[in-house]
């Protein structure tokens, strides 16, 4: 018994590449009123390593702006990564998430 589920336990999602799922949502900022906490989040993904960019029309965020939750696992052994910022609540429509990820053959986007 034990071989058997050895053997079924190696073959799971993380033998190939697995894209990421990319969400973005915002909310209302506790501290400052007229902004919004703007958040992309990729999940599902995997090899662990991935690059995401938040951006305002097409100029991408300095880092030194963006909170991070860094890459972390997710119970199936895929990964997520979470980043966010604040922006202006009337200006949410221009801004976008670009992941990129070796199972994509062109970055992913999300508005």
């Amino acid at each position: 018994m034990l071989k058997m589920y050895l053997k079924y336990k190696t073959t799971d999602i993380t033998q190939s590449n697995t894209p990421p799922a990319v969400h973005i949502f915002a909310k209302k900022s506790v501290k400052d009123s007229g902004k919004l906490i703007l958040t992309c989040m990729a999940t599902g993904f995997y090899p662990k390593d991935v690059k995401m960019s938040l951006r305002k029309i097409s100029t991408s965020f300095p880092d030194h702006l963006i909170t991070s939750s860094g890459v972390r696992p997710n119970h199936n052994r895929t990964y997520q990564l979470r980043k966010s910022v604040k922006i202006q609540e009337d200006e949410k429509d221009q801004y976008h998430c670009y992941v990129t990820h070796s199972s994509l053959i062109e970055p992913k986007e999300a508005l």
